[in-house]
């Protein structure tokens, strides 16, 4: 009979199944079940023995100690309770684990079966650990103290974090509803936050929320209470929530909605909470400022560092959590017995099919040294006289070992499965055998003594008395010596198949054997997927020539003497020709005569395997047709295979592009151009011919008007005639600007607009047009300021037409900014070598809207100033600026003011 521990509502059928699977028996061997779970595994069932050995005090702390603490034997368990196969063999491998005072090897019998409740449990057993649990159970035990007194073990955060993977599995973000009535009494509280701070932590129901505030916020005036005492919605506002039994809390985000009923009363809030796991971190647990509630029990105990978590369940319970969401943190008392009510007894069961009874390892020798380190897991290799084998079966063991070794792929495969100690079940080495991978026979004498299961299904034979009476070795077999190790088979329909055959001395039953490993011949195997991979690739290579059938460009496979081997459809098209006409055929029958030089030149190149390959740009070529007529072609030469390849066998491929409708459209684009400049050409000497004939009558109606407002030849009798005199000579000289303005335009865009191009000095440019501009400036009481770059270089640049741009941009500086505005004028020298004019103001600005509006000629801004200008200031000045071989940037803001920039490229920067 077997005391165990387990979760209640464990189906004890369910235990029994598991530990039947191992075929314990032995009271005295520590076991343990896990089933999957979301974190991962949680260990549903175990004996009080495995308890002990690990420390645990209850099934919560062994699984975190088990399947997610950081010993190379606990990263093990929980590898094979997830790698091992459903229903497999039993895998015994040795583990090791930090156990105090240092490292232990302990050797673990495991299994993993199918379970109707769980989908598949975990059972694993300790073998050969008499020794060490009696050197446990002998400790000296602690000095008596009052209970009262006795100091409680507080979770480390990787305590914490185990037991909130156990609790939640993978999830960061955990949220949880509250609600409160009109008196501020929490009176509603969703599970999730229990789930992650234990339920004393989360114990606020009927409690006053402004006191839960106040504890939370660690002060009575944080952000949470002030929040909740001015009844508004508020969102967003983050505490540190104490974890139970723990020193640490984890970030929550809180948020609460006030509700009313309907005559607006306050009828308490709806909230909201956001449990941020991910963000864990370490805290002094501190007891609620304040006991408001009579009677009612805090969320975590008053005192400065919190006991432990205790559960309000009967001490039979405390290792059996009803759910892993519903568990609270672990007591981490000191270990007691488990009561009786939660002992389960198993009586000594039959085995089934295959018994596999491990005895225990005999104990080391009480002089073995204890290792201060966990050693890695090892698996256990199998000793003369001590392994679940006998002697003989354990010698074959090795000569099976030693020819998979020689026989396995270079792959990484399946590791072996380890043996163990003890001299029995000797039965199980029949069920191992037949799952080798690989023909096994034993003999003495010539007679088969034993055939695994591979063997008798390769030669088709039900048993070995149907193997015997069909001749046996004598007749099956032809062992002839041949030099080689591949020999005939044959089987019980009479035909035969190669395989690769190994002989081995061994000992089988205490008596000299033979061991013959047969592994088929993989020959014929290789020939059907060599087979199976040349169809598959004369498809793939079909469809690849019916994907370069349907492309639109030409496409020719040329052999390394310029022969042309293959034509796509796509060429056939274009050349007119059949592929059979030109199959054999130079490739210079395809391209017409003044290009076959270039295309020769260029096939050269590509064979050279020289620069020309890295330079392959392609040609522009003129092909031929069948019919005689000129194809404009883009063409490009490409290798077919690796470079290195022979060079007789190398191929090229050539690609042909139709270049017939772009030469259609260059042409029209070329003759759109010409037309454009003619166009452009015909508008220039229109308004220079318009500017001529305007300029003489514009000149005498300026000059006549001056001459009369000046009275050089007597009085103007009327007053209003001097004022219609002023007005004519403002009109005539407005009207003379716009000539200038549209003649210099046109002049820039027909590119005949005379520059002088010298060395300018930019800061002096600056500094004149900024003193022409300062009365115009102080007129309209707008700030000038300058910063110049100290030992600016010089640039390459039109002097006049520098001045003119200066002056265009600082008077509409001026000119669209209020009194007490700033125009702000600064020359720099950038990182990449420009040197750059900024002129900067605080005036009305534009939209982007209106920036496009002002660049076109004639065309103006609606201003809430009435200005007088000719439409074309910004758009001359850039066109000046792009004249000088600059670039323009104008960005612009309403109500922030406009920025400009003028750079001159590192080009026609001159160095000091």
């Amino acid at each position: 009979m077997m005391a165990y521990i387990s979760e209640p509502g464990i189906n004890p059928q369910a235990i029994e199944t598991a530990l039947r699977a191992l075929s314990l028996r032995d009271e005295a061997i520590p076991f343990f079940v896990a089933a999957p779970s979301e974190a991962g595994h949680r260990i549903i069932a175990a004996s009080q023995t495995l308890l002990t050995l690990f420390q645990a005090e209850d099934l919560a702390v062994l699984t975190a100690r088990l399947f997610g603490g950081t010993d190379e034997g606990a990263k093990r368990i929980a590898a094979q309770a997830q790698s091992l196969a459903l229903d497999g063999a039993p895998r015994l491998e040795r583990l090791g684990f930090t156990l105090a005072p240092g490292g232990e090897t302990i050797t673990f019998l495991s299994r993993r079966i199918a379970d109707a409740t769980h989908g598949s449990l975990f059972v694993a057993a300790t073998l050969g650990v008499g020794t060490l649990l009696a050197r446990l159970q002998a400790a000296p035990p602690s000095a008596e103290v009052p209970a009262e007194e006795v100091p409680q073990r507080v979770l480390t955060m990787d305590d914490v974090r185990k037991l909130l993977a156990m609790r939640i599995g993978t999830r960061t973000n955990v949220r949880f509803l509250w609600r409160t009535d009109a008196a501020d009494k929490v009176t509603e509280l969703t599970p999730p936050l229990a789930e992650v701070v234990g339920k004393d932590a989360a114990n606020i129901l009927g409690r006053d929320f402004g006191d839960v505030a106040k504890y939370l916020d660690r002060a009575p005036d944080g952000p949470l209470a002030r929040a909740f005492a001015r009844h508004e919605t508020f969102s967003g506002v983050e505490v540190l929530w104490p974890i139970a039994g723990a020193a640490a809390a984890v970030p929550v985000g809180l948020g609460g909605l006030p509700a009313f009923d309907r005559e607006r009363n306050f009828d308490g809030y709806r909230g909201f909470g956001v449990i941020h796991v991910d963000r864990l971190t370490d805290s002094a647990v501190r007891a609620f400022m304040e006991d408001v509630a009579a009677g009612a029990s805090k969320p975590v105990p008053e005192a400065d560092v919190p006991p432990a978590e205790t559960p309000d369940v009967s001490p039979a319970q405390t290792a059996a959590p009803e759910s892993a969401h519903d568990e609270a943190a672990p007591a981490l008392a000191p270990e007691a017995a488990p009561p009786a009510d939660n002992v389960v007894s198993l009586h000594p069961v039959v085995p089934v099919v295959l018994p596999f009874v491990p005895k225990a390892v005999s104990e080391p020798p009480e002089s073995e040294p204890i290792k201060s380190e966990p050693p890695k897991s090892e698996p256990v290799l199998a000793e003369d006289g001590e392994g679940l084998l006998s002697h003989d079966e354990a010698t074959a063991f090795r000569a099976i070992g030693d020819v998979l070794a020689e026989d396995a792929p270079p792959a990484e495969a399946e590791p072996e499965l380890p043996l163990a100690a003890g001299p029995v079940l000797g039965a199980n080495a029949a069920a191992i055998l037949d799952r080798l991978p690989l023909g096994i026979l034993v003999s003495r004498d010539n007679v088969a003594i034993y055939a695994n299961r591979t063997l008798l299904d390769q030669t088709g034979f039900a048993d070995e008395d149907a193997f015997h009476a069909a001749g046996g070795m004598a007749r099956m077999f032809n062992l002839t010596p041949t030099g080689s190790d591949v020999i005939g088979v044959r089987t019980a329909s009479g035909d035969t198949f190669s395989a690769r055959a190994r002989l081995q001395a061994i000992e089988w039953d205490h008596l000299p054997a033979t061991l013959l490993t047969l592994r088929r011949d993989d020959k014929a195997q290789q020939t059907a997927q060599l087979e199976a991979d040349l169809r598959t690739q004369k498809g793939e290579a079909r469809e690849l020539s019916a994907i370069l059938d349907t492309a639109t460009d030409g496409l020719a496979i040329i052999d390394p003497h310029g022969h042309i081997v293959s034509l796509n459809r796509s060429g056939e098209a274009l050349f007119g020709y059949d592929q059979s006409e030109v199959v054999g055929q130079p490739l210079t029958v395809l391209i017409d005569a003044d290009s076959q030089a270039k295309v020769s030149d260029y096939f050269a190149g590509m064979k050279a395997d020289g620069v020309a390959i890295l330079l392959n740009d392609g040609r522009e070529i003129t092909g031929r047709a069948k019919q005689g007529g000129l194809i404009p072609i883009f063409m490009t030469l490409s290798r077919v295979g690796p470079a290195k390849s022979d060079p007789a066998q190398q191929k090229f491929c050539a690609l042909f592009r139709d270049m017939t409708h772009w030469k259609k459209v260059e042409e029209e684009l070329q003759a759109a151009r010409q037309e454009a400049e003619r166009a452009s050409a015909l508008k220039s000497d229109f308004l220079a011919k318009v500017s001529h004939e305007i300029r003489t009558p514009l000149n005498a109606i300026i000059g006549f008007a001056e001459v009369i407002l000046e009275e050089r030849f007597g009085p103007v009798g009327n007053e209003r005639y001097r004022d219609y005199l002023r007005d004519i000579h403002t009109s005539g000289t407005h009207v003379m600007s716009l000539v200038n303005d549209l003649l210099d335009l046109s002049k820039i865009e027909a590119g005949k607009m005379d520059l002088q191009f010298v060395s300018v000095d930019i800061n002096r440019a600056i500094s004149e047009a900024v003193a022409i501009m300062q009365p115009q400036a102080n007129q309209a009481r707008v700030i000038m300021r300058l910063s110049l770059a100290p030992h600016l270089p010089k640039i390459v640049a039109d002097e006049r037409s520098l001045r003119q741009i200066l002056l265009n941009l600082l008077s509409n500086g001026v000119k669209f900014n209020e009194p007490g505005g700033q125009v702000i004028i600064s020359s720099a020298l950038t990182d990449t070598g420009n040197a750059v004019i900024r002129i900067r103001d605080t005036g009305i600005g534009m939209s982007e809207k209106e920036i496009e509006t002002a660049l076109e000629p004639f065309r103006q801004i609606a201003t809430s100033r009435q200005t007088n200008g000719t439409g074309l200031g910004l758009p001359l000045t850039k066109a000046l600026v792009e004249a000088n071989r600059a670039y323009f940037t104008i960005k612009s803001k309403r109500d922030e003011g406009t920025f400009v920039e003028v750079a001159f490229p590192p080009a026609r920067v001159l160095a000091e």
